[in-house]
């Protein structure tokens, strides 16, 4: 009776440290994620994010991050990249709102709802990126 509970429990956590073995860390330094220098290198944005509701700034502290208001919702990560002039990509995940994404001032992809996980492709000029995704 105890093996068949324990199994499953075994089971999904297998399978959900196999999933994140796949992504490549991205350290957290004074407020800025450094992406790393891997060509192709998938990394999992899950830390560094501040949002803003209103007049109401504080830092998540893991993604994913559920907020519940009324009111416009703003979610800032700043990156380091290891190459400018170079085309980045992200995947937008869980949203089912309108939103935006803003990728160092100019708006990158506006939608209704994001139902598809597909990528969005941005270019970076410089090494620092400033990403911004306003939920409505």
């Amino acid at each position: 009776m105890i093996f068949s509970t324990l199994l499953p429990l075994f089971l999904i956590l297998t399978f959900s440290y196999e999933y994140q073995k796949q992504f490549t860390p991205a350290p957290l330094q004074d407020g800025v994620v450094h992406l790393p220098n891997e060509e192709d290198a998938l990394v999992q944005l899950n830390h560094g994010w501040t949002y803003d509701v209103g007049t109401r700034i504080q830092l998540v502290e893991a993604t994913p991050f559920t907020v519940h208001t009324n009111k416009v919702t703003t979610f800032s990560l700043k990156l380091q990249v290891p190459k400018a002039q170079q085309i980045y990509s992200v995947k937008l995940a869980g949203i089912h709102q309108p939103f935006e994404l803003w990728v160092n001032g100019q708006l990158i992809k506006a939608g209704t709802r994001q139902a598809q996980e597909k990528l969005t492709h941005f270019y970076v000029d410089r090494s620092s990126v400033d990403l911004k995704l306003v939920i409505t």
